[in-house]
């Protein structure tokens, strides 16, 4: 076994908590889709777009994603102008036998751009 990162990212309509909030639950936060078998995180680290200023994905985090017993963390993405608008990514460790090219990245909608190469 060795610990992965499973990432996503999603993007709200507008900046407003109830929007923001509810895209969070279409991040992942463990390897469910990869390897059921083992999808406890060891923490989930979320960051969002600076023009992100309503809804708070940590706490989104344990009403749409289930997640009570690890640590979650949020910080800020720097303002240069590159981040795209109203983004929450997300970073999660996960426990597994895949290797890295079989870890499935949720980057749904319009966002798969961000990541071409890894877009799912």
């Amino acid at each position: 076994m060795a610990v992965r990162a499973v990432g996503g990212a999603v993007q709200s309509a507008r900046d407003r908590t109830a929007e923001t909030d509810g895209r969070v639950g279409a991040l992942p936060v463990a390897g469910e889709r990869d390897d059921p078998g083992h999808d406890d995180p060891g923490g989930v680290r979320f960051t969002t777009a600076p023009d992100l200023r309503d809804g708070f994905p940590v706490t989104a985090a344990p009403r749409r994603l289930g997640i009570v017993d690890v640590p979650l963390i949020r910080a800020r993405e720097p303002d240069g102008g590159r981040t795209p608008s109203r983004v929450v990514r997300n970073l999660a460790p996960v426990e597994t036998g895949l290797p890295p090219a079989r870890i499935q990245h949720v980057r749904p909608d319009s966002i798969a751009a961000l990541r071409k190469d890894i877009a799912q």
